[in-house]
């Protein structure tokens, strides 16, 4: 993912999460929520792939990188699979 993608990923999630409600009196639905959780955590995963390249810092890229990879690929649909990919890797030391 070079920088010009990970600029554009990260306008989508931006406008992805302005598209969202936010009115205090009508709370949000048990699918907005989901969604507004999965689009926080994925722009922080880009913020995270961000501050590690201005670092110079490749394992935290990495790192951040199998995050927004297993946002992708899991989030949606299984985010309990995602969660337990996630702490799998930990524990090998990816």
């Amino acid at each position: 993912m070079n920088n010009e993608e990970l600029a554009r990923l990260m306008t989508e999630i931006s406008e992805g999460l302005t598209q969202l409600p936010d009115d205090p009196k009508k709370p949000l639905n048990k699918e907005q929520r989901k969604q507004k959780y999965l689009l926080q955590a994925k722009g922080q995963a880009l913020q995270r792939i961000k501050d590690a390249r201005e670092k110079g810092s490749q394992n935290q890229e990495i790192r951040a990188s199998m995050d927004y990879s297993l946002l992708v690929e899991y989030g949606d649909k299984h985010p309990l699979l995602m969660n337990f990919m996630k702490s799998q890797m930990t524990w090998f030391g990816l």
